[in-house]
């Protein structure tokens, strides 16, 4: 495969943009890579790319994630998410490019504005859990981007930021394993995802390592803020990219 270099450095730079993202607020990295990946790359392209390297990223950070949430209370989210997980790939098999961009953009306007709602901490009982996790299982076969649900999820349900980052971290793990364990029974996996995704993980690395320390520095003062700035503005090109 011959890498055009422009693309590549286009590729490290949106990755490790959205990796610094990413391990700032817990969430965000296939909301900010997805849309900006998928304007050069095939969706479903783009869709394996950023789940290989947020699955990556988490297991290296596994025990850090799992000091903070306990598992139990995640179950019967992930039991839902395998199932929205499958119709989401079979729903990604019929989108055109243009129907996939204006999809993720308004996925990622949705993450924006259950930042701006701000939501208080309330008990969710088991029916709601389970919405919670279809939503996010289908949006995660759909465009790798779980995290809109998750996120009202965890803002519902966690007053710890500490805590909150650590469930998104924890969660998009599994919904990564999950996705790209579809993406594989479908024959998504190419060699030259292989090769793109060996070329951006040692970005990816750094971008988080970024990303922690930004988030040792501020904290709660600032992510929402920076997520909410970059967010809507991957959003909104996003969409307008799709009536190009």
């Amino acid at each position: 495969m011959n890498f055009d270099l422009t693309q590549l450095a286009t590729i490290w730079v949106v990755v490790i943009m959205a990796s610094i993202l990413r391990a700032f607020t817990g969430f965000g990295f296939a909301l900010a890579a997805v849309p900006s990946l998928s304007l050069f790359l095939l969706p479903r392209e783009a869709v394996v790319l950023s789940a290989a390297l947020v699955l990556s990223i988490s297991l290296i950070n596994r025990r850090a994630i799992s000091e903070h949430v306990a598992m139990r209370p995640l179950v019967p989210l992930m039991v839902w998410t395998v199932t929205g997980t499958v119709v989401g790939v079979l729903l990604l098999t019929w989108i055109s490019s243009r129907w996939f961009r204006l999809t993720a953009g308004l996925a990622v306007l949705i993450a924006c504005v259950a930042l701006i709602a701000r939501p208080s901490q309330t008990p969710i009982n088991r029916g709601f859990k389970g919405l919670f996790g279809l939503t996010a299982g289908i949006m995660n076969g759909f465009l790798a981007m779980p995290g809109p649900p998750i996120l009202i999820y965890a803002m519902l349900t966690e007053p710890d930021l500490k805590r909150t980052r650590a469930l998104m971290h924890l969660m998009l793990m599994g919904s990564a394993i999950l996705v790209l364990l579809s993406y594989f029974a479908v024959g998504y996996l190419s060699y030259e995802i292989i090769q793109y995704y060996l070329l951006a993980l040692p970005i990816m690395i750094l971008g988080d390592k970024l990303g922690n320390h930004l988030f040792q520095l501020y904290g709660a003062e600032m992510y929402r803020k920076v997520a909410l700035l970059l967010l809507f503005n991957v959003g909104i090109a996003a969409i307008v990219s799709s009536f190009n």
